[in-house]
Formats: C-alpha cells, structure tokens, sequence
C-alpha cells in the first residue's frame, strides 16, 4: 500500500532519501550506536521492526537537519508530509509533521511484523503435521505391504489344498452312488422274499390238504422273523444314506470355508472321512447270505 505513495513522494521531491525503499540491513548501516544498542535489549521480533522504524526515523532527522537554505528540498518535504496527510490524517496527531507519520509507519510495521510471526508460527506448526503425517503413510505402507505378503502366501495354501478336498468329495459322492445301488438291489430282494412269504403265508393258512406240521410252523415263524430284521437293516441302510448325504453336504460347505478362511483340515477329519467312505461290507454280506439260504429253502418246500 506504501510503495506507490513512497514512490510519488520520491519523484515529487527529486530526493531518493526521503522514504527509502532499501532493506533493512542496508538502513540499519546508517542507524547510529546508541540506538543499535537500544534495540538489542528486545526480543527477535520486535527488534526487526524497531530497526527498521529507527532506520526511517533517523532518515527523516537526517533530512530535516539538512540547511534551511535548500529552498527545493524543503518544499518537497511539505510536499511528501501533505501527500501523507491525505493517508493518515485520521490516526495522525496534530500538528502534522514528518515525526508522528514516522510514528504511525513504525507501528504499522509494528503490526505486520506481529503477523508475519504469526504466519511463521503456523509454517513451523504445518510442517510438523507433516512430518509426522509422512511418517503415517511410511508404516501404513509397511503394514500394506505385510499384508499382501500374507495374501500371497494365504493364496498360494489354499491352492494346495483345494483339489485334495475336492478328489475326497468326488469319492464320497462315488461312494454314496453306489450305496444307493446297493439299497436298490436290497429292495428288490426283499420284495421278493415278501412276495414268498405271503405265499408261504396263504398255504399255511389252508389246512384242508395239508396236515399239522410243527416244522412248517417254525420255518413260517423264522421267516417272518428274518423279514422283520431285514426289514430294519433296509432302514438302518437308508438312515445310513440319509447321514452320508448330509457328510456330503457338510464337505461341500466346508470346501467353501476352507477356500475363504485357509482352515487346515486335521488328521481326525481326514480319518472321520475315510470311515465314512468304507461301505457296510458286513451289512451287505449278511443279507446276501440269507437270502441265499431262504432262495434255497424255498425250492425244497
């Protein structure tokens, strides 16, 4: 706001001292002893000011010191002091004069030195946010980079793993098929072993060709017997299809977890499967045989 006035004032006055634009170093050469000394005695802040306040201050006596017989350059100075006046004539105290303009710049610098500590103040307050700010990003980049490690390595399991869970499912569900061909073939058996018994059953209720015979009545009694426990091996079978149906159903919903969580399958599992997989071998064979024995019974009545 200064420099155009201080430069109109210059080329008013034809005189380059008046107001000068040098820094403040090269003012402070000019500044006399006593008053360097004065101003060591504040802080940093406020000595900068006071140097350069003191600067314009002994400018402005060195110039009013100057002879009165220079006629041009005083006219000048009433020039700057009038061009001045125009600026500061409200803070100014009376009678107008160079000094109390001095005064007012001097406070004025006073106050721009004020918020230039101020805006130093909030750099030095920014630049600590930084630095801390960038030592954030460095150790979320570490944790970043840690864990796509672990990703990979997570990745790389899982892909091991998989097809072995997938081979025993398929062999499950091979196991199962065959199970239940097994059920089938039972089932059409022991229609048939009903269909004898009924027959069995009509002829030993018609006694008017056939006389009382005590082994008769013990062979129907036993295979009734036998068709009952044959009856509840079937349903012993096909509760055993029901479960391994639902093992299946479980293998495959584990399949989906290991492929997302990485759950490593112990040894207990893997034995609990292969159990699974064995069919009833003992079961089947003990049908089998009494079959074989009521298909040759059958044949001698």
């Amino acid at each position: 706001m200064f420099k155009p006035l201080i430069k109109k004032v210059r080329e008013k006055s034809n005189n380059p001292s008046i107001l000068p634009e040098n820094s403040s170093d090269e003012a402070n050469d000019n500044i006399p002893k006593d008053h360097k000394n004065s101003s060591n005695q504040e802080n940093s802040s406020s000595s900068r000011a006071h140097r350069r306040s003191d600067s314009i201050v002994q400018q402005t006596l060195t110039n009013k010191s100057r002879p009165s017989s220079i006629s041009k350059e005083s006219d000048n100075n009433e020039a700057a002091v009038k061009s001045l006046s125009n600026v500061f004539s409200a803070v100014i105290q009376e009678p107008i004069s160079i000094d109390n303009y001095v005064q007012v710049l001097k406070s004025w610098m006073d106050a721009k030195e004020e918020i230039l500590q101020q805006k130093d103040d909030s750099i030095q307050s920014l630049l600590k946010e930084t630095v801390n700010l960038q030592n954030e990003l460095t150790l979320m980049k570490s944790q970043f980079a840690d864990f796509q490690n672990s990703k990979e390595k997570n990745t790389n399991d899982n892909t091991v793993k998989v097809p072995y869970l997938q081979k025993q499912i398929d062999s499950l569900r091979s196991d199962n098929e065959n199970l239940k061909l097994t059920i089938k073939s039972l089932r059409a058996q022991l229609s048939d072993v009903e269909a004898e018994r009924d027959d069995l059953l009509i002829k030993s209720t018609d006694v008017s060709t056939l006389k009382s015979n005590d082994n008769l009545q013990k062979q129907l009694a036993k295979q009734i017997v036998e068709s009952e426990q044959q009856k509840i091996e079937i349903e012993n079978l096909r509760q055993a299809l029901i479960e391994r149906d639902a093992i299946i159903e479980q293998q495959d919903k584990r399949l989906l977890v290991d492929h997302d969580t990485q759950a490593i399958q112990t040894d207990e599992d893997k034995s609990f499967v292969q159990v699974l997989a064995e069919p009833d071998v003992d079961t089947i064979g003990k049908l089998q045989i009494e079959l074989d024995e009521k298909n040759r019974v059958s044949p001698q009545q």
